[in-house]
């Protein structure tokens, strides 16, 4: 098992350094059936790989994971920040040991657990904004765990609130899964996104490494509880 989750972590580094297979297809439409009858998708390494472990047959599970890490590469390599950043990272991943199984283990513990693709693209987004220095390896980690926490329709109420950043109860069970998350803070007449919310926002979903993004005025403070989820996420 050992050696099998090594070639799965020696594939993610090589499809982080290169993409080797078509960034324009939609590989979310594609179905189980559609993967194993494809010759040329079966040839993907992220697929190849998962099959190799599945001794020649995925599973639905494995299906869903490797549709996720497609869709993590994909937007890693589409993600518009300078290719000598992206090739700056990946070469120090070879020279820090320690970084490098953090950051795989990280991709691939993180996309075994999110329940939607969407969630996987968002991930790559975030690693390129602290790969462009708009995100301390702190803040991914918090990112990552109030990520993994949201429902997917919390992530489309935050879109829909867009750059006005605070909302007057109009879908209390999504505005409180932001507050939790530490994504929001509330006031007394409504919710407002926190900064680490609007990071979210602008890097995770509109994949804006360059937005200049609003501060937030009076309180905003994540929660030590939640400092100390990722503080122990990032490190262990």
């Amino acid at each position: 098992m050992a050696s099998e989750l090594s070639k799965l972590n020696q594939t993610l580094r090589d499809g982080l350094e290169k993409a080797d297979f078509d960034l324009t297809l939609d590989y979310a439409q594609l179905t189980l059936e559609a993967i194993m009858n494809n010759e040329v998708l079966k040839e993907i390494p992220v697929v190849k790989t998962l099959v190799g472990i599945t001794r020649g047959a995925l599973a639905v599970r494995e299906f869903f994971i490797a549709k996720k890490l497609i869709a993590f590469l994909q937007q890693f390599h589409l993600g518009e920040i300078p290719e000598e950043e992206r090739q700056k990272f990946i070469k120090k991943l070879e020279t820090d040991p320690k970084l490098k199984d953090r950051t795989i283990e990280q991709i691939v513990i993180m996309n075994d657990r999110y329940i939607n693709i969407e969630k996987s693209a968002i991930h790559a987004n975030l690693l390129l904004a602290h790969i462009h220095n708009k995100l301390s390896i702190e803040e991914l980690g918090d990112l990552l765990v109030s990520l993994d926490a949201l429902h997917p329709r919390s992530l489309d109420h935050l879109d829909k609130i867009g750059q006005s950043f605070q909302t007057k109860d109009t879908d209390v069970a999504f505005e409180a899964a932001l507050l939790s998350g530490g994504l929001a803070t509330q006031r007394v007449s409504c919710y407002v996104i926190s900064d680490l919310g609007r990071k979210l926002y602008y890097y995770g979903l509109k994949a804006d490494f360059d937005a200049n993004i609003p501060p937030v005025l009076g309180y905003d403070k994540r929660s030590e509880a939640q400092k100390e989820s990722a503080k122990r996420f990032i490190t262990r």
